[in-house]
């Protein structure tokens, strides 16, 4: 029996052995499981704080051009006869980077332009256009091109998943405005 005692002994480490090397598998299952749950759980989380983050920065972008458009404007006192090359005189004349005519939720390159002027300011005086009327905003994507201008057609919620858009108003101030209000945004004068 002395001798059949050693065979147990090797024969239950090896049993141990097999034990804890399954044990320590379904571990680690376990473990990338929980890692891919709470993953799972918190990437919504993550877009949403980048999609408020392109938000912001759209926000700033706008009220950089708007600070430029309103200088230009008081400066000239002139009508805003300008809204066929409004990027061009913002990028001549206001010394501003090319890379504010683009919110990041945008995938176009630069050259292009995610905002637009109203073309309704085109033909007043600054001074002229109530503080409350749209001036510059977000503009629909695709065949884009440079010194965008229009009116409500033109406006988008694609750069913030279909929940609203940025706008400047002739104030100089900058609203994120839901999608179910758009339709509340002045655009003509009178």
């Amino acid at each position: 029996m002395s001798e059949s005692q050693p065979f147990l002994v090797k024969s239950d480490s090896r049993i141990r052995t097999k034990i804890a090397s399954v044990f320590w598998a379904m571990m680690a299952v376990v473990s990338i499981c929980f890692i891919w749950l709470i993953f799972a759980i918190m990437m919504p989380a993550f877009s949403k704080s980048k999609a408020l983050a392109h938000r912001a920065v759209c926000r700033t972008n706008l009220r950089e051009l708007g600070v430029a458009l309103i200088v230009y404007a008081k400066d000239y006192e002139k009508p805003l006869s300008f809204a066929d090359n409004w990027c061009d005189v913002l990028l001549k004349d206001a010394d501003i980077s090319p890379k504010l005519f683009l919110c990041p939720g945008d995938d176009a390159s630069e050259g292009k332009s995610s905002y637009a002027i109203n073309h309704n300011a085109a033909s007043q005086r600054f001074r002229e256009i109530p503080p409350d009327m749209v001036l510059l905003f977000e503009v629909s994507p695709g065949p884009r091109r440079w010194n965008p201008s229009g009116g409500p057609e033109s406006l988008t919620t694609e750069y913030h998943q279909g929940e609203g858009c940025n706008v400047l108003f002739a104030d100089g101030s900058v609203q994120f405005v839901p999608a179910n209000q758009l339709h509340t945004l002045r655009w003509t004068p009178d």
